[in-house]
């Protein structure tokens, strides 16, 4: 990682989520150069997300001086971003790793994500690993931060915060669950007290010591909605897609406005409802996927006539959309309950934990 002094300003950040909150964020930095390597991270970025502005090459006679450079950063980030950012949510919940999904496009709203829900999506078919050592990280992919643990006598790594990736010295994260915690783009540095505890520097580099107790994983992704381009929704998972996508509203509008979930019986009805035909559905997937030999599609298709899926292809889509239903109503029947969404230590594993954490790995992408 290249050594520069990066300040940060935060402007006039007031209410979460009004329409007074000031989309201003300065970069300061030694030279052009660098300057002009943090836009064109941030413009690969918003070119991945889709974004419908574009803002041309700067020029450093504008933004530089002998003291050195300095620029408002939100004028190149993607519209996500730059809703987002400074912006406190209103309820207890939105974190780390529901951020690192939602702008990945892994999932549809803002709200919790659990630990369990970021390994699976990362180990779908919808992300893939990336061999640092071969391959640069890209603006816009996941990073994981873990660590190991023994539980039940048993060697697990564990997630404890993920992030968006824009540079080497640039993330987009929102650091806890907590209201306190904003939505923000902000230096990589911010991640070494709260999560990089290892006293070596050298442990805050994406390729670390092995001797490190923290490691950092980058993944690069695909959204949903680019996934099922490839593998169209079936009218049933249409339907509830629908369904799901009023309570996601409702949900939004409390995170980002009232700060009161206003939710009827009948919501929590279609919430359980929705779970349990997503826990059967998402059952059945695995198991067949289980049952037959990934390379041969004969037997699936003998049985077409009962109802089997006729492609691998299906089977996955089954399994990610499945467990994305059931991972999102599972947090929202707790958070409509005022359940406790995580054992105590905000990434520990209880008994179910750990069975969420091995359904995840219950099939190889």
């Amino acid at each position: 990682m290249r050594l520069l002094q990066i300040l940060f300003f935060y402007l006039s950040v007031s209410v979460a989520f009004s329409t007074s909150v000031t989309k201003d964020m300065t970069l300061k930095v030694a030279t052009c150069e660098m300057l002009q390597a943090e836009i064109s991270s941030l413009q690969a970025w918003s070119r991945k997300m889709g974004s419908t502005y574009s803002v041309g090459e700067i020029d450093c006679q504008d933004h530089c001086s002998a003291s050195g450079c300095e620029i408002n950063v939100m004028p190149f980030a993607p519209e996500l971003a730059f809703d987002l950012h400074g912006r406190y949510s209103k309820q207890r919940a939105p974190n780390c790793w529901n951020l690192s999904l939602f702008g990945a496009g892994l999932v549809q709203s803002l709200r919790y994500s659990t630990p369990q829900e970021f390994d699976f999506y990362l180990n779908s078919p919808l992300c893939r690993l990336k061999d640092l050592t071969q391959e640069e990280p890209s603006p816009g992919d996941i990073v994981a931060i873990m660590e190991p643990i023994i539980y039940m006598g048993r060697k697990y790594m564990t997630h404890v915060h993920g992030y968006i990736y824009l540079s080497d010295e640039l993330i987009f994260s929102k650091n806890g669950s907590a209201n306190e915690s904003p939505y923000a783009i902000q230096p990589r540095s911010n991640l070494n007290e709260p999560y990089l505890k290892d006293k070596d520097p050298r442990c805050s580099e994406l390729i670390s010591p092995k001797e490190c107790h923290f490691k950092q994983f980058v993944y690069e992704c695909i959204s949903l909605d680019d996934y099922l381009l490839l593998t169209p929704m079936t009218s049933e998972e249409e339907s509830i897609e629908d369904d799901l996508a009023e309570v996601r509203c409702l949900l939004e509008k409390a995170i980002k406005e009232t700060g009161v979930l206003d939710f009827s019986a009948e919501h929590m009805e279609l919430i359980e409802s929705v779970g349990q035909i997503a826990q059967a559905r998402y059952t059945r997937a695995v198991a067949l996927k289980k049952k037959y030999d990934p390379m041969s599609f004969q037997e699936c298709k003998t049985g077409e006539d009962q109802g089997l899926p006729t492609d691998y292809s299906d089977l996955d889509r089954e399994i990610v959309l499945y467990s994305s239903f059931l991972a999102e109503t599972e947090v929202l029947y707790k958070t409509l309950r005022q359940e406790p969404l995580l054992p105590p230590g905000h990434h520990d594993l209880d008994q179910e934990g750990v069975k969420l954490f091995e359904r995840s790995m219950d099939w190889t992408p």
